[in-house]
């Protein structure tokens, strides 16, 4: 083996050209699929950080019977019932997102916390870095109020000190008792920082009122299907006892990973795809450049074979050279593999990344990269191994010496190009396609106008600011003062911001029969705005007005709808003066409220179509504890956060603004992902193209210099420029035409699992597939026309002679 690897040594660097071509392309594949690989591995192998056996923890949802894949949140009562009467699950735990406010004063600090069930974190079976977790006495009503914090907000504001734990801080205005501080990367569930025990305050009326997770873990010796089965039984149970809540809703039941990565698992897979198909495509360039340099050693394997050496022992040394190179790529594959990582960590939003998954290279990834490196070894190796141990002792003969490595050789080289033209087309099609959904989704028009807006997050801990009266005061003066800034021309607050958030609820017009059960109800998304959110957002008014300063909480209750409400529950018929109400059970007392006016549509996720319509409700009318504000001021928006955090704490001293980012940086980051998927589908794409038309290249180049003699040969016997173009190039575009039909075939089937991905166009759109099959096919027209080109120049004469 020694001997074998010091000869291929030898061999590599006697050719530097062809070696430093070959490592360049695997490692290109190689460091692109390593990367690939890192990203899949964190996101749907590597185990979740600190939370023991996995693969037990369960996350439960609500469901609609006749949508099976339309999971919501599940109500505080069916939560506390599924928690009685479940008898495979343990440790039922629910959590509540909180704004946490520490400290007071004119600099005081969020977090985001949560409230969570007291036997949460034992149920996860993570342990405390310092100090204990919740005991059940926690959960006691009349409790002393204790927090737990996670290891970053300890460092950061406690300074690491272990004196934190029994330290009273003051947070929401009550002093609390910090008795734990959670291990390093622990932020459960998602970027949370703080956690104070879930007070359960069960209310058989909001059974319709739907706002809590849940996780759970399978008792010993429970397998999913039965908890599976005792959950589902559990909602019908529950759709019995009560229909107006329940009926057609059920209860679902998924493994934490499945829930926790249903939007992104389907396009990790496909990039996964993407990176192996242009390894593979690397491992045929490779495979190529070795064949043709196992030809040009017929002649010394021919008398290797003469002597004695086996075949075996021909293909034992042709594949520890194609090993060696293998070594070599996947060396300069990690250093490629490195640099594609930072490339996707930068394009990756840091808020879009949970808590969990981490993109350190780890020992899966290594393990990855050498089996990447070994298989594509074998595979750019085994063709040139094959052919070279089949060549014969009657090699020696000196008419051998000009073959081109026989028709097998040839048709190996040649199916090699044909699979590379083919993989590249379903790369090519696939990236056209969601760089076409990505621009189209781009093209939507959002409703409002992003720029000069900054926004920012505010609101009065509702456990800290019991009295509803200060709220209101709050939301009441606060718009006045921040509309007092210098360069500030309109300020209006809205509770979820377009493309953040999804509130729906059901109602029902004035006229329409009651309703039997919830699901029967229609359903609209649901806003509360101030009345000059729409002149800050510069959403149009289609028809009637806008909410005026005498729609106050005293009078009676109107609401504007846009335009999508009107078609879809009105057909189109005039809205102004018709009445709803959110009250779809109550047989007194219902609280109708007017439509006054009509707006533009905003959709609240432009990748998925509002069919429903929005209601706005008043915020002078209602009752909130946090919006959103969006500020539309006179130049960079980004430099007003320190005025407007002023402006808040001259209305309510200690309380601070959060997630303070301009208008057009929320709606850029609500749709990065299809713009990330768009760009890597796109590099894989180009990157195939070019291999592809280096294949084609390499093949026709090689052929040229192998049929030398016989163009010299032809054009001494008068064939013209033209003929020797359609003898050299007719190969080489045969084989382009080849490759791009099976492309197209593969393509149609690949991209029939990409539907739901897209936005505004079909798997099989004809313009993408007509336009880079083209740009497919004038690539490799180009580079069979350059071989074809130089043979043209061949000088009969040089030709004859050197034969």
């Amino acid at each position: 083996m020694i001997t074998d690897l010091k000869f291929a040594f030898r061999l590599l660097v006697k050719s530097p050209g062809t070696t430093i071509a070959a490592i360049v392309a695997l490692g290109f594949g190689i460091g692109l699929a390593t990367s690939i690989f890192n990203a899949f591995s964190a996101m749907l192998i590597r185990p979740f950080p600190h939370i023991v056996e996995e693969d037990r923890l369960v996350f439960l949802n609500s469901v609609r019977l006749n949508q099976p894949d339309s999971f919501f949140e599940l109500s505080l009562p069916d939560f506390v019932d599924l928690r009685a009467q479940s008898q495979t699950l343990e440790g039922l735990t629910t959590t509540q997102s909180r704004t946490m406010i520490l400290g007071h004063g004119e600099t005081p600090e969020r977090a985001l916390g949560a409230s969570i069930s007291v036997e949460g974190f034992a149920m996860l079976g993570v342990k405390p870095w310092r100090g204990r977790l919740f005991a059940i006495a926690d959960g006691a009503d009349d409790a002393a109020p204790v927090a737990i914090i996670s290891h970053a907000l300890w460092q950061r504001r406690f300074g690491g000190r272990d004196d934190v734990i029994s330290r009273n801080e003051i947070i929401n205005g009550s002093a609390t008792t910090i008795i734990g501080v959670m291990p390093p990367g622990f932020a459960f569930p998602d970027r949370h920082e703080m956690w104070v025990p879930f007070l359960t305050k069960n209310d058989p009326k909001e059974r319709a009122s739907h706002f809590l997770p849940g996780w759970a873990r399978l008792k010993s010796g429970v397998t999913l299907d039965e908890a599976k089965a005792e959950i589902a039984a559990i909602g019908a149970q529950l759709s019995a006892e009560y229909p107006t809540s329940n009926a057609g809703k059920g209860l679902a039941l998924r493994l934490v990973r499945e829930e926790a990565t249903q939007d992104s698992a389907l396009l990790m897979r496909l990039m996964l795809g993407a990176a192996i198909c242009v390894l593979l495509i690397a491992c045929a360039n490779v495979a190529n450049l070795l064949l043709a340099r196992a030809a040009g050693r017929s002649h010394e394997i021919a008398i290797r074979i003469a002597v004695g050496a086996t075949r075996s022992r021909i293909m034992r040394q042709m594949l520890t050279e194609s090993l060696l190179l293998g070594v070599l790529g996947g060396a300069f594959g990690l250093l490629v593999g490195a640099w594609a990582n930072s490339l996707i960590m930068g394009a990756i939003p840091e808020v879009e990344i949970p808590y969990w998954m981490t993109f350190d290279v780890d020992w899966r990834v290594y393990t990855f990269t050498a089996l990447a490196a070994l298989a594509s070894a074998g595979l750019a190796g085994i063709f040139p191994a094959l052919h070279a141990s089949q060549m014969l002792a009657t090699d020696l003969r000196e008419g051998n010496r000009s073959i081109s490595g026989g028709g097998r050789s040839r048709f190996a080289r040649q199916g090699l190009v044909v699979l590379q033209v083919a993989l590249s087309t379903v790369l090519l099609i696939a990236a056209g396609l969601f760089v076409r959904s990505f621009l189209r989704l781009q093209e939507t028009p959002p409703g409002y106008n992003p720029a000069g807006v900054l926004t920012f997050r505010v609101g009065l801990p509702p456990t800290q600011f019991t009295d509803q009266e200060v709220n209101h005061r709050f939301f009441d003066e606060l718009t006045p003062r921040l509309a007092e800034t210098p360069g500030v021309l309109a300020v209006g607050s809205t509770m979820m911001l377009p493309s953040h958030g999804n509130n729906s609820n059901v109602f029902i017009l004035e006229g329409q029969s009651s309703l039997k059960n919830l699901q029967d109800a229609p359903e609209v998304t649901s806003h509360i705005v101030s009345r000059d959110y729409f002149a800050a957002m510069q959403i149009p008014l289609l028809r009637g007005r806008h909410f005026q300063p005498t729609d106050q909480r005293a009078s009676p209750r109107v609401v504007l709808v846009d335009q999508q409400f009107v078609d879809r529950w009105l057909n189109g018929a005039d809205p102004i003066g018709k009445r709803l109400t959110f009250s779809v059970f109550e047989s007194s007392n219902i609280e109708w409220a007017t439509i006054v006016g009509v707006v533009g549509n905003v959709p609240q996720q432009l990748d998925r179509a509002n069919l429903r319509g929005s209601v706005y409700n008043a915020l002078e009318q209602s009752t909130v504890s946090f919006m959103s504000y969006a500020v539309r001021v006179v130049g960079d928006p980004a430099t007003y956060g320190p005025a407007l955090q002023r402006a808040v704490v001259s209305v309510m001293p200690g309380i601070p603004i959060y997630n303070v980012h301009t208008m057009t940086y929320v709606h850029d980051i609500a749709y990065w992902e299809k713009r990330f998927f768009g760009q890597v589908f796109s590099a894989f794409g180009l990157g195939a193209l070019f291999l592809a038309a280096l294949g084609i290249y390499g093949l026709m180049a090689y052929n040229v210099s192998q049929r030398s003699a016989e163009i010299g040969v032809r054009m001494a016997l008068g064939a013209t420029e033209r003929d020797v173009l359609k003898l050299v190039g007719r190969q080489g575009l045969s084989l382009v035409a080849l490759g791009l039909a099976l492309g197209l075939i593969g393509a149609f089937g690949v991209t029939r699992f990409m539907a739901a991905l897209l936005y505004g166009i079909s798997p099989s759109d004809p313009p993408t597939y007509v336009a880079l099959s083209s740009v497919l096919a004038l690539v490799g027209v180009l580079a069979c026309w350059l071989p074809a080109r130089r043979a043209t120049r061949v000088d009969p004469m040089i030709a004859l002679r050197s034969d």
